[in-house]
């Protein structure tokens, strides 16, 4: 007896599973025909945490006991070309954690089974409940559910607190103050806002986003139409040019990678900037000089960031819709594992989990969850839900770009977001 309760851009990704859509979509509403009677419920996983979460993965959905079951993980290289060739081929998984946006495109190929009767099923149970604020909402488009949250993946202000109590300052609660800060730290020699913008790396943009929402803005209107220009988005990226301009960026940040952005924060040079809820882990320091600051305030009293909502999904080659949807409620009760044995290094979903000993035992983390994931909003802001475009966004040179003009100061906020708002019309 085992412990467990019973119960690409766009057009890259469209050449990969445009030729086999038809076929899905028939299927998405009902086992698929192509899977013999006894096929096992096929999982397939991310190496969220390395070895040691997908080996308790491993051991949690092959310990399910209402059917067969197989788990896989799968490599984030080119992950989205294997999903899409194994879907292609029936030889897919009925389930499976992966992108952030995954869901969004195969649900848009009508490969996804929406998530209505389990969700369905989480409220009968009061499981609902347990998922944080707006968590759920992300993933729910006008058709249903594309998916089940299950993790987040939050962009929260790190300070380096020696460096902050070297130049006499606390950490920032307003814009004006960070400015102050920055002032201060340029005086040592010292960045208030580390990031980079080189390759595969991200949190130039993310850092741009997290300071559009956290005015109150985002790339696009409450309806999910593209509104790059609004004001408050000009507004957050003029306080970014105000910081380049005065040298409180890094220069070469426009290049650094995430290896020279975590050396940056390792040697010193780093007293502010955007990272992962598990900077002081990555970098080894939880000695408690690596800190989560609290989310400052907007010129106009705003607070807020960006974060993705990761998600648990389903897929219409399932050898059963029923079967399959039943071992997701499974999935979703037992999700307590990953972090209880798997160590996963990323934040829970579910408040039942972030109550848990492991969790709590991580400072800053439990930080992250109680003051910004209340305030935070996905990438589609200021719209509190999803699209499938926002993987070709993601995945694009339009927000690197535009991240590098911002970084670099030379250009004016407004003309810097026109170029941004003509790329991405190519891709919404």
């Amino acid at each position: 007896m085992n412990n467990f309760t019973k119960g690409l851009n766009r057009r890259e990704f469209m050449s990969l599973v445009g030729t086999t859509t038809v076929g899905m979509a028939a299927g998405s509403m009902g086992a698929g025909a192509a899977f013999a009677q006894g096929e096992p419920i096929k999982f397939w996983d991310m190496p969220w945490g390395g070895t040691t979460y997908n080996n308790a993965m491993k051991e949690m959905v092959e310990g399910y006991e209402a059917g067969p079951t197989a788990y896989q993980a799968i490599q984030w290289a080119n992950f989205q070309q294997v999903f899409a060739s194994a879907l292609a081929s029936n030889t897919g998984p009925a389930a499976s954690t992966g992108g952030a946006f995954q869901a969004f495109q195969f649900a848009e190929q009508g490969q996804v089974i929406y998530a209505d009767n389990v969700i369905e099923m989480l409220t009968e149970s009061g499981k609902i409940d347990d998922f944080l604020p707006g968590t759920l909402d992300a993933l729910k488009t006008p058709e249903g559910y594309v998916g089940i949250p299950w993790n987040l993946d939050v962009r929260p202000v790190w300070i380096r607190q020696s460096l902050l109590d070297q130049a006499g300052v606390e950490a920032p609660t307003t814009w004006a103050e960070w400015l102050e800060v920055g002032r201060a730290l340029k005086a040592m020699d010292v960045y208030a806002f580390a990031t980079g913008a080189g390759p595969n790396n991200n949190f130039g943009y993310h850092s741009m986003m997290a300071l559009m929402i956290n005015n109150g803005g985002g790339l696009f209107t409450e309806e999910g139409e593209l509104d790059v220009l609004f004001d408050r988005n000009v507004e957050a990226m003029e306080f970014v040019r105000e910081m380049a301009v005065d040298g409180m960026i890094d220069p070469a940040s426009i290049s650094y990678s995430t290896d020279n952005l975590d050396q940056m924060w390792r040697s010193g040079k780093a007293g502010l900037g955007y990272h992962t809820p598990g900077l002081d882990e990555v970098l080894g320091e939880t000695d408690g000089d690596l800190v989560v600051m609290s989310p400052p305030a907007g010129p106009h009293g705003d607070k807020g960031s960006a974060y993705y909502v990761n998600n648990l999904m389903m897929y219409a080659n399932s050898p059963s819709r029923e079967e399959t949807e039943q071992f997701m409620f499974w999935y979703v009760n037992n999700l307590e594992h990953a972090w209880t044995a798997g160590r996963a290094p990323s934040l829970p979903a579910l408040r039942s989990i972030t109550e848990t000993e492991v969790f709590r035992a991580r400072t800053q983390a439990v930080k992250v969850i109680e003051e910004w994931q209340p305030v935070c909003k996905p990438m589609a802001a200021r719209s509190s839900a999803s699209f499938a475009a926002l993987a070709s966004i993601d995945a694009g040179q339009a927000v690197t770009r535009f991240a590098q003009t911002m970084l670099q100061g030379r250009t004016e906020a407004r003309a810097a977001l026109e170029r941004l708002e003509s790329d991405l019309r190519e891709l919404v």
